[in-house]
């Protein structure tokens, strides 16, 4: 934790990303990964129609709005 904190205090700006909020769809470079894993488990993956959720009642949340049209 002592070196998670000094890199922190080195790097000021990424503690300020930390603290924002997140897009509700996920990170981008979080779907990229995501997308090239299951590519290379032979699943035809788009990043740009994927959600990740940050917990059951998000997920419940993109569930409902996908299939409203939202």
């Amino acid at each position: 934790m002592s070196e998670a904190l000094n890199t922190l205090a080195r790097y000021p700006e990424e503690l300020n990303e930390l603290m924002l909020y997140q897009p509700a769809k996920g990170i981008d470079s979080h779907r990229e990964a995501l997308s090239q894993w299951l590519r290379s488990q032979n699943v035809n993956a788009n990043p740009e129609r994927m959600l990740l959720c940050h917990g059951a009642q998000h997920g419940t949340k993109l569930v409902l709005e996908a299939s409203a049209g939202w």
